[in-house]
């Protein structure tokens, strides 16, 4: 990986300003920071040697979804090439009103025409993820709902996976550890 230059220093600054108080609760009250999961997906990045722009990507890839941050200052603060991953990666489930399968059926297809920078970056979000419900179950999901989830994110990694075999070997292995933990745990 390229030195840690000041524009992932910057990446990671903005991250953490605007998600900043941004989290979720689990089933069993359990607390977990939006820029927990941000910073698991920028040292997975990390870990595969990922390039500066990458790992800047990968510190805001959440930031359209979730913050209030404008597409103009992210334009501004990086370069497009930084803007175009993030935008690629943003999740349109803020501003459409549907289902989780539904918005799920359609990161799969986005997923396909992702570029290999992208590709990368969505492994490392959906691996982490997959981790996340290992010890953090949120208490809005039901059973069938985390059904749909991981099952919908083992079909985007494997859309993903010509990017980054490493990255979507170490997903297969989190994926049946906690496949094999939601078939026990009771429905909620």
């Amino acid at each position: 990986m390229e030195n840690y230059d000041n524009k992932m220093h910057q990446a990671e600054e903005v991250a953490r300003k605007f998600h900043s108080g941004n989290h979720y609760l689990s089933s069993d009250g359990q607390r977990r920071d939006q820029i927990d999961h941000i910073q698991e997906v920028v040292n997975l990045m990390i870990s595969v040697n990922a390039t500066s722009d990458e790992i800047c990507a990968a510190w805001l890839h959440d930031i359209l979804e979730y913050t209030d941050i404008s597409h103009k200052k992210i334009i501004e603060l990086f370069e497009k090439d930084i803007y175009d991953i993030i935008l690629e990666l943003t999740d349109i489930k803020r501003s459409v009103k549907s289902s989780l399968s539904d918005r799920k059926k359609a990161q799969i297809e986005t997923s396909l025409h992702f570029s290999s920078s992208a590709k990368k970056i969505k492994i490392a979000d959906q691996l982490s993820n997959i981790r996340s419900l290992q010890t953090c179950i949120p208490a809005s999901r039901s059973h069938k709902d985390l059904l749909v989830y991981i099952t919908s994110a083992k079909s985007i990694v494997k859309n993903c996976a010509d990017a980054s075999s490493q990255l979507a070997d170490m997903f297969d292995l989190e994926y049946i550890k906690t496949r094999n933990l939601i078939n026990k745990t009771p429905s909620v």
